[in-house]
């Protein structure tokens, strides 16, 4: 059981080391060419959060109310006309957003 623990544990801390010596910088990420905002450090943070432009999704929907009547004067006098009361709204849905973070060296 020890050693099924310490493969775990040497298994995890090996793929960790090998993500972080890709050694990305901030011009030759892979997301350099998005569209991105770089904050200020945060109050005892070492790293820059870096906030990327949300996806969104967006459509319309229609609103349906009580019919009404409308009163139509005509040749033969008043006629009550129903008239539906729609509306049409826009909707929105964020499908997501990603956020990073940069250390001194922009890496």
């Amino acid at each position: 059981m020890k050693q099924f623990i310490r493969a775990f544990l040497l298994l995890g801390c090996g793929s960790t080391a090998a993500a972080q010596s890709e050694g990305y910088t901030r011009t030759s990420a892979p997301w350099s060419d998005l569209s991105y905002e770089v904050c200020s450090k945060a109050e005892g943070s070492d790293f820059r959060p870096v906030v990327f432009k949300p996806k969104i999704e967006e459509w319309t929907y229609t609103e349906t109310k009580f019919q009404t009547v409308k009163f139509v004067a005509t040749e033969n006098g008043i006629s009550e006309v129903p008239v539906k009361d729609e509306h049409t709204f826009p909707a929105y849905f964020l499908v997501g957003q990603k956020i990073g973070y940069l250390d001194d060296d922009n890496k």
